[in-house]
């Protein structure tokens, strides 16, 4: 499997800088364009709501990579992505990230051994305020998604998530917008 190795070691380290980390760009490029446009809506919807919603409280804690992973882990659980079940999918992603932030603990997906929380959500206050903010989401994903107003741009302009989501674009439009933000 091909993979990058980069000059990154850990942060905590004593020998940070003699330290390296693996990279697995290539592969999970081609897994994320290899999703179909159920799973893409489903990576937009939770970028969003953890992008306007999480962030403000913890910006540093979870990331786009996380929630990348957590969307790869889903996808080896759910064998037919319909797009009747879009919301039924992003409830499942923010459940996962839920029992990530609980333990404190979420495995990278090509590397399992490597928990991509380390040296995060140290506190339990952290841990607390962003479990309660994903269990409101879920309550109504749907409402708090189009009150967003996150936007993704595309050449010299932006698209809102809910027009990508809605897919008032054309086809090849979708898939451009999509591959940026994968």
């Amino acid at each position: 499997m091909p993979c990058h190795v980069l000059p990154v070691g850990h942060p905590e380290s004593e020998k940070c800088d003699l330290e390296w980390r693996f990279a697995f760009v290539l592969p999970e490029r081609e897994l994320f364009w290899n999703f179909n446009a159920v799973q893409i809506k489903c990576y937009v919807i939770f970028k969003t709501l953890i992008k306007e919603l999480l962030d403000p409280l913890a910006p540093e804690e979870v990331n786009s990579f996380h929630l990348k992973t957590i969307l790869l882990w889903l996808s080896e659980e759910i064998d037919d992505w319909t797009p009747q079940r879009l919301v039924e999918y992003v409830k499942k992603c923010l459940d996962h990230l839920y029992k990530a932030i609980a333990e404190g603990h979420l495995s990278h997906y090509f590397f399992r051994s490597r928990n991509l929380f380390w040296g995060k959500l140290k506190t339990e206050t952290m841990r607390g305020i962003l479990q309660s903010e994903i269990l409101r989401l879920q309550k109504n994903v749907i409402s708090f998604f189009l009150q967003c107003n996150w936007q993704y741009k595309r050449g010299g302009q932006f698209i809102s998530t809910v027009r990508l989501v809605e897919h008032n674009l054309s086809e090849k439009e979708f898939w451009t917008v999509c591959r940026a933000i994968l």
